[in-house]
């Protein structure tokens, strides 16, 4: 197959002609300058001004709208994003009245408002205005409205119809990406020829898919009239009511009859003699074809008329009663509230009388709920309702889905270094409110932290509260970009009502949660502080990461700059000072500073953080302080502990605030990648046998990931692939802010007839592919529906533990569950190691998702030419080299996995009780490790007569006591920090040059104490190693009395828990029975969870004693009880020496 030839995205967005692979936001993107390239071409000399406020699901625009700035310019077209939504309506109304101005150097300016739907709802003292106003005839005005129906990235659901409405400004709905360009274009038509502002509704699924566009298409000739104004709809001054007011039934009658001329609204489909109607309007038309096409229904054969009107407010009447001329039913299909409903109700009982067809649509004609208003519909609710309307039974194939497993989810969370992992700690027994922003994900995850508001009202819901209740105070989370915005209101509101709250305004230097864009004008710590002062705030602190930098930047009189470890501190001084309060958290945002980085905006950090796995107790401290997703499980035989994923890690730094030796920080070396080129040559050298591929069967293929992890990037090379194929194709990116390691799914669909007209979201059953590129994502309802008997699964056998585990150390993080499930689905399941093949041979986990698109097209379920993707990833330009060697790893994964096998093979140091003995030894000497083999053999020769051989308890057993009796005092962690074995992983991983700074709480310095009252931890250079080397060869003193650290409270309790335990299991064994083994179990594993350091053991000890105790009294009183012989009772051990 040839290809044809490709453009890079810059291209795409600039170029004139042909077809183009853009998605929703981009066809919004190339608006301007496709007007002015029209306008040029009709002689009109014009500008352009597009100004919004970025959000959900317009949060990309702006970044689209600057690749265009070269363009722009050469054009006379003014991309300005503002400080907020009703200020760009403003600016948009200033464009209109440009004819008033003698200094102009063009005749009309057409002006272009973006904002999502509550951006509009805080507009509409300035739309009002606007629109009244009206728009000039060279000019134009178009609204472009983002509607997320179902709150997938918003507070609250959106419907913006009927705002519009009241401000009487028209909306045009379209339904394709072909129909947005379409329709953009002939709004500002309309608009310049009839005076009326005009929106057109960008709803999400949307704006999020990606298809091929025909830039050869034309306006109707309709719309390009006369650029005359015309007295009755424009004004070339600023009018008062009521000449305003008279002007707007003459604009609304203007658009509908251009609507008419143009045919916007269409009957998509006619029957012969019908009776039977169906309008649809946006989406729901979309879902309409796919729900008739899973009812088997031809609307021709039915006798069904379908109604696709463009303009739904207000309803162009003369295509609406041609529509329903002869129907005796009319079902309307829209979603949210009945807006064409009602007008179409109330224009068929003015024109038609008795003839009125019966009209259905969020009710039946018993009154019934038929398309609910709520959330956003699909093509199966679609399906059922019109089954009832024609009265079906409703069909098999819509009714059954397949059974949704119950697994841990994957939601949003903070990035890998996320300032707000720190900045929205509270101190002891705070409580805050949150706010519009990435922040915001801190509700739920115990940190006191609830409530929030509309943007930029941040906190002042406590106003309302605070005479009414006896809490005295409050702390108040805001981000910068909410701040610039708005919310500096809502603090000079909370100054005003006298009422004590703490404004926390987060900066990170970035709008982090629409894409990193930077601040629409000139912020920094210090001008905030400087604000805030002004606004009345007496007490004002600046916390930061790095407080050198700050003070650089700037500070106003009177405020103090403090490292953030000192932020619990710095916060209950502020919560005890009377009155408003403030604290500027200043840290970049993780996501934006990993692209400066690369971009070499930023300095790339010369420390990188690793955990020693033998001294880690898998305490998960770590995770609880620093709240970072970087710090992940890893198994051992020595149990569950920590490991650092190098490649998501942003050296936050936080992570080492956990109490705990582990950590070391490496400084001299980098992290080092596996030199790719005998990899490549290797697979360059074999010949993979050629997939079996039906190129001419159509696929629908669901990529299941997690965000911020390529999923997005993947589904576009897919896309870009069967584009260059001359493929049809669309692709509907779900994010939002599931971003944020969130659960992202990418629906693919390829070689469908007339593909834009049908839903670009699988339904129920429908996959021919599931690339699980994370498990739990695909065994999630939302993509787990998707798969049927036909569906081929690609799986990754590696995924990030979920974000419990942050919380909760004993949660269950491996994948397998979620792979069983999985396993259990579909027509066929490839498992493939892809994250770590991505490590291993390439240096980057990044690069696991293409290895999986490599293994599926190998296995024959991706029907593009090899040459069509391998473009696709090069017309990328990222990593073009390692994500081309990523596919082809993934092909040999499936058709050659030997190809992959390193030669390097590790000594597996024989059984686990072997590894433990050996273990037990080097802590301390044979006897110490016989003892351990001692007791373990007797609970194998007291459980064996119960099931046949050693048991679970008896693994409990060894499991616990190796734990207990490898406790790590000051010889083992010195041991252990400074083994030959660690020395050689931490070259092994950052160069022979690598430099290790250990960070110790040495226990003669405990008086030093943290900000949480911990013992202090000190940094010590790579020179410790000599002094740790000599301190663990005394590890015979342990235990007698010549041992100095053998004193501490913690020494002893941690000797004394080891003879316990040991006589606690051997008291139990004479009794051990069926009915007793359960809760020998669970005493045998209780122990082992007294994990960790210091103050950290300490808190586990006291948690478990309780419990501990009452497992120990059950036991007894169980162990009493008669046995099942008869005339026999079990002897009852003594509790004395039991823990």
């Amino acid at each position: 197959m040839s290809l044809h030839q490709s453009l890079d995205v810059d291209e795409r967005l600039s170029c004139a002609k042909g077809t183009v692979f853009l998605s929703g936001v981009q066809v919004l993107a190339r608006l301007a300058l496709d007007q002015s390239r029209a306008d040029r071409a009709r002689g009109l000399k014009t500008g352009g001004y597009v100004s919004g406020y970025r959000g959900s699901p317009l949060a990309g625009l702006d970044r689209e709208l600057v690749r265009l700035s070269a363009e722009f310019a050469a054009r006379d077209v003014q991309f300005h994003p503002a400080v907020n939504e009703d200020l760009a309506a403003t600016a948009i109304w200033g464009t209109q009245q440009l004819a008033q101005n003698p200094t102009r150097r063009v005749d009309g300016v057409f002006g272009l408002w973006y904002g999502k739907g509550p951006g509009l709802d805080r507009s509409m003292d300035a739309v009002r205005h606007g629109a009244a106003y009206g728009a000039s005839p060279l000019g134009g005005v178009v609204m472009l409205v983002g509607d997320d129906h179902a709150a997938s990235s918003s507070t609250v659901a959106h419907q913006s119809d009927a705002m519009l409405a009241a401000a009487h400004v028209p909306v045009l709905h379209p339904t394709t990406l072909q129909n947005l360009r379409l329709l953009g274009r002939a709004a500002i038509e309309i608009s310049r020829q009839s005076g009326a502002w005009v929106a057109l509704k960008c709803q999400t699924e949307l704006m999020e898919i990606s298809g091929s566009i025909d830039l050869d298409e034309e306006l109707p000739p309709t719309l390009l009239g006369t650029s005359e104004p015309d007295p009755a709809l424009h004004t070339a001054v600023i009018e008062m009511p009521p000449m305003a007011e008279l002007r707007i039934a003459p604009r609304i009658a203007a658009v509908q009859k251009l609507v008419a001329e143009a045919g916007l609204d269409r009957i998509t489909t006619e029957a012969p003699n019908a009776t039977i109607g169906i309008i649809a309007t946006g989406k729901a038309s979309i879902d309409l074809n796919g729900a008739l096409l899973a009812l088997g229904l031809s609307p021709e054969d039915a006798g069904i008329r379908i109604y696709r009107p463009a303009l739904v407010w207000p309803l162009e009447p003369t295509g609406a009663l041609r529509f329903a001329s002869g129907l005796k039913q009319i079902l309307v299909v829209e979603e949210k509230d009945a807006f064409v409903e009602t007008q179409l109700r109330a224009l068929l009982s003015e024109r038609m009388s008795s003839a009125m067809p019966q009209i259905m649509g969020k009710r039946d004609a018993a009154g019934e709920v038929l398309l609910p208003a709520t959330g956003a519909l699909d093509p199966q609710m679609i399906a059922t309702a019109v089954a009832r309307f024609l009265g079906w039974d409703v069909p098999a194939p819509v009714k059954q889905t397949l059974a949704v497993p119950t697994l841990p989810r994957r939601r949003p969370f903070f990035c890998a270094g996320c300032p707000h992992n720190s900045s929205t700690n509270l101190p002891e027994g705070s409580r805050a409110f949150a706010g519009i922003g990435c922040h915001s994900m801190v509700i739920g995850t115990g940190r006191n932290t609830d409530g929030f508001t509309q943007m930029g009202a941040e906190g002042v819901i406590w106003l309302g509260q605070s005479p009414f209740c006896d809490e005295n105070h409050v702390f108040v989370n805001m981000g910068d970009g909410t701040y610039f915005h708005s919310g500096l209101l809502a603090i000079r509101a909370a100054v005003a009502a006298k009422v004590n709250a703490t404004y926390k305004v987060l900066f990170n230097d970035a709008v982090a949660m629409t894409g990193g864009q930077t601040h629409d004008g000139t912020l920094t710590p210090g001008a905030i502080a400087a604000q805030i002062q002004a606004e009345g705030v007496r007490h004002v602190a600046i916390v930061s990461d790095d407080p050198a930098r700050t003070r650089a930047s700037g500070l106003p009189p009177g405020v103090k700059i403090h490292h953030r470890e000192t932020l619990d501190r710095v916060s209950q001084e502020m919560r005890d000072t009377p009155g408003i309060t403030a604290i500027v958290y200043d840290q970049t945002c993780a996501t934006e500073l990993r692209r400066r980085r690369k971009r070499g905006k930023a300095p790339v950090p010369t420390e990188r953080i690793a955990i020693n796995s033998d001294v880690c107790e898998g305490c998960g401290d770590c995770t609880l302080v620093s709240n970072c997703v970087a710090v992940e499980p890893r198994e051992t035989w020595k149990g569950l502990k920590r490991q650092i994923n190098q490649s998501t890690c942003n050296t936050d730094k936080s992570c080492l605030g956990g109490f705990c030796p582990s950590f070391v920080t490496v400084t001299n070396g980098a992290t080092q990648k596996p030199e790719i080129s005998g990899i490549e040559t290797r697979l360059a050298g074999a010949i993979l046998p050629q997939p079996a591929l039906t190129m001419d069967r159509p696929a629908d293929i669901l990529i299941a990931g997690i965000g911020g992890t390529g999923v997005l990037t993947v589904s576009a090379i897919l896309g870009m692939a069967a584009h260059l194929s001359n493929q049809s194709v669309t692709l509907l990116d779900q994010s939002g802010l599931a971003q944020k390691n969130g659960a992202v799914r990418s629906h693919v669909r390829i070689g469908h007839p007339d593909i834009q007209n049908q839903p670009a979201r699988l339904t129920a059953g429908s996959a021919s592919l599931l690339i699980a590129a994370d498990v739990f994502t695909a065994a999630d309802p939302n993509a787990f529906g998707v798969i049927g008997p036909q569906t081929a699964i690609i799986a990754n056998g590696s995924a990030p533990p979920p974000v419990e585990f942050l919380s909760d150390r004993n949660v269950q993080t491996g994948p397998e569950a979620a792979i069983g499930v999985l396993k259990s689905a579909g027509r066929s399941f490839c498992q493939i190691d892809a994250q770590h093949l991505a490590v291993q041979l390439i240096g980057s986990g990044a690069f696991a998702n293409v290895i999986l698109v490599g293994a599926a097209w190998q296995s024959g379920t991706i029907p593009l030419s090899r040459d069509a993707l391998e473009q696709a990833i090069t017309l990328n330009g990222v990593a073009v080299r390692q994500n081309l060697l990523a596919f082809a790893i993934g092909r040999a994964a499936v058709a050659a996995p030997d190809l992959l096998t390193s030669a390097e093979q590790l000594d597996d140091g024989g059984d686990l009780a072997t590894r433990r003995h050996k273990f037990l030894t080097a802590f301390q000497n044979t006897v110490w490790a016989d003892r351990h083999a001692a007791l373990v053999r007797a609970v194998a020769e007291a459980e064996t007569p119960l099931v046949g051989a050693p048991g679970a308890l008896t693994e409990a057993v060894s499991d616990t006591a190796f734990r207990l009796m490898t406790y790590k005092d000051e010889y083992e962690v010195a041991r252990l920090l400074s083994s030959d074995e660690f020395v050689e992983e931490i070259r092994r991983e950052h160069g022979p040059e690598a430099k290790v700074t250990y960070h110790l709480a040495p226990p003669l310095l405990a008086w030093r104490r943290d900000s949480r009252g911990r013992p202090a931890k000190m940094r010590f250079g790579s020179w410790l190693g000599t002094p740790l080397r000599l301190l663990a060869r005394f590890k015979g003193l342990r235990g007698t009395a010549f041992d100095p650290f053998g004193y501490s409270h913690e020494r002893r309790t941690e000797r004394a828990l080891i003879d316990r335990y040991e006589r606690t299991i051997r008291a139990i064994l004479p009794s051990l029975g069926p009915d007793t083994r359960d809760m020998a179990y669970q005493i045998a594993l209780m122990p082992g969870n007294v994990r960790g350091f210091g103050p950290v053991k300490h808190d586990g000890l006291v948690a478990a004693g309780e419990t501990l105790e009452q497992m120990l009294d059950a036991y007894l009183d169980q162990a009493t009880k008669p046995a099942n012989a008869p005339g026999k009772v079990k002897r009852k051990p003594e509790k004395e020496g039991a823990l």
